[in-house]
């Protein structure tokens, strides 16, 4: 029976409240509306939703998932619940159940009618190719690896005495010999009663990283203890720098076993702590570039003064061209900065980037603008940005005189103005 529809006879058989709750914890099963829960058990099993499901787990529930994949990828098998508990060095009962059935209301488990386990279809592709950090399987490295079934047919010529080999072995027997003998530490193979004490003290160093750099080629860069291992296939050769430890040879490091225990104490926090010289360095750092920017920004005022554009005299400076000018990002949306006129400027005559008429000042008469000025203002049809905003300052507005005020402003902490009104 395939995995989707023993998890479709296990939807079947559960529950309103389980089917609730199951769509509580994965919302991505609800929409779009499936019609029976063939269709909503293969939604379930796809690895999109899978890894949805898998993003909000805590470590416990992974070990477990990835422990029952292991066990499944080694014989392609519903796994029962005491094999599942062999595969921790130590559980407690209690806990794997309760673990258990909550991976079971969550869909990732599947439970068939003998009692066995079985993942969900998706599972090993979600989890990734190193599930509890061991290696791939010795059939799925000849599959993949070139060159490596061949190296299996030799290493099974190099086989102990007195194990029984095949007449004519294949990739695929030569395999499965060698998952055998791996998982029986009593017969030596991993690592070899008979192997250099370089060898027995490399493999320990991938038990928990199934992926090491060590030169694999056939000239003296080797060294001997990797080439006696590569020889007996117990690493396999990626490329021609990194080697990969293989599942059997992994898990008969460690003793048969997926996992030492179940973690299910949370990390604790050990507490770390900044040196002193690395906080220094890194506010000598923020300071020394504050000041790198404000030298920059002064740099540019000075050389290229922004047009003033009220009568007052204050100027107007590009934000995004000053942030070019600094090496800084630029501010969204930008804006403009205005700055005092300089002391030997009159206020009374605005000047104004090209193209742009001033606005008329205290005293000057309404008809000695220049010319041009009546085309600005009677330019209603024209492009809204000619006649409103200028290109070197996005949020400049044509300078007028501040219109007399009726009333009080809203914001009774600007300076000089109270809240109250004038009658009060």
């Amino acid at each position: 029976m395939s995995a989707i529809r023993a998890l479709a006879d296990q939807l079947a058989r559960g529950s309103d409240d389980d089917l609730r709750r199951l769509l509580s914890v994965r919302p991505d099963l609800v929409l779009p509306p499936v019609p029976d829960f063939a269709a909503l058990s293969a939604r379930a099993s796809t690895r999109v939703s899978v890894q949805r499901a898998l993003d909000n787990l805590s470590r416990p529930r992974l070990q477990v998932l990835e422990a029952l994949v292991v066990l499944h990828e080694e014989q392609p098998e519903p796994v029962s619940h005491e094999d599942l508990a062999a595969a921790f060095t130590s559980a407690r009962a209690e806990a794997l159940d309760e673990l258990l059935s909550d991976l079971v209301q969550r869909a990732l488990v599947v439970v068939t009618e003998s009692g066995a386990l079985l993942p969900v279809g998706a599972l090993a592709d979600a989890l990734g190719p190193y599930p509890a950090g061991l290696g791939r399987p010795f059939r799925t490295l000849a599959r993949t690896v070139p060159g490596f079934g061949a190296a299996l047919v030799q290493a099974m010529e190099r086989a102990a005495p007195g194990t029984a080999a095949p007449s004519s072995p294949t990739s695929a027997s030569a395999a499965r010999a060698l998952a055998r003998r791996a998982a029986a530490p009593a017969s030596g193979q991993a690592p070899r009663a008979d192997a250099p004490a370089e060898a027995r003290s490399l493999l320990p160093r991938l038990r928990g990283s199934p992926v090491g750099s060590a030169a694999t080629g056939d000239g003296p860069a080797t060294p001997p203890a990797v080439r006696w291992l590569l020889d007996r296939c117990l690493l396999v050769p990626l490329d021609a720098l990194h080697v990969e430890l293989p599942r059997g040879v992994g898990r008969a490091l460690r003793d048969g076993a997926v996992f030492d225990s179940l973690d299910l104490l949370p990390p604790t926090d050990a507490g770390r702590s900044t040196r002193r010289s690395l906080r220094d360095n890194a506010a000598f750092g923020a300071v020394a570039e504050t000041l790198r920017l404000v030298t920059a920004l002064l740099t540019l005022v000075t050389g290229t003064p922004g047009a003033r554009c009220a009568p007052a005299g204050w100027a107007c400076v590009s934000c995004g061209g000053s942030a070019r000018h600094g090496g800084a990002p630029t501010p969204r949306p930008a804006g403009c900065w205005n700055s005092p006129p300089p002391p030997d400027s009159s206020p009374s005559t605005p000047t104004t980037p090209a193209g742009r008429s001033p606005a008329p000042g205290p005293g000057t008469p309404s008809d000695a603008t220049p010319s041009g000025s009546s085309s600005w203002r009677g330019g209603s049809r024209g492009p809204a940005h000619r006649r409103w905003r200028d290109p070197g300052c996005p949020t400049a507005r044509p300078s007028t005189p501040w219109p007399p005020r009726s009333r009080v402003p809203m914001h009774p902490w600007c300076v000089g103005i109270s809240s109250r009104s004038p009658s009060s």
